[in-house]
């Protein structure tokens, strides 16, 4: 369906309110990205890994996508990668290894125009220079 953008594996956590019966609270457990595969297809490949016990993951996780709309007609790999990139180092997921502790892309700005949680509806290059002078 569809062919690029990226994608987080979220832990569901039910927890109880007196005010609201089913809340969850969503805890991003892994961002990744994919330009030369489907997103269904990636995401099966990790399915799969998990499935053989490559990984000890919490029981009810779920998927969630994002399209990556582009200020140019093009989508490029670069700019994949540093939205991934941006997304990893500002939300810090329990299981991605790598690209956590510096960002070596352009200057971005990301707007979630979806379901905004667990996200922020906008994660900034200039979060990170707020977080260095700190």
């Amino acid at each position: 369906m569809f062919d690029r953008g990226v994608y987080m594996l979220l832990h569901s956590k039910p927890f109880k309110s007196k005010r609201i019966r089913r809340i969850r609270h969503l805890s991003i457990l892994y961002i990744g990205q994919t330009y030369d595969r489907s997103l269904y297809e990636r995401i099966n490949e990790h399915r799969n890994q998990w499935a053989a016990g490559f990984f000890d993951l919490p029981d009810r996780v779920t998927f969630k996508v994002g399209i990556v709309e582009p200020p140019t007609p093009r989508l490029t790999r670069k700019l994949l990668n540093d939205v991934e990139a941006l997304l990893i180092i500002t939300q810090q997921p329990d299981y991605n290894l790598k690209l956590k502790d510096i960002y070596m892309g352009r200057d971005l700005r990301i707007e979630n125009d979806g379901m905004f949680k667990p996200l922020p509806e906008v994660i900034s290059t200039d979060e990170l220079e707020e977080i260095e002078s700190e």
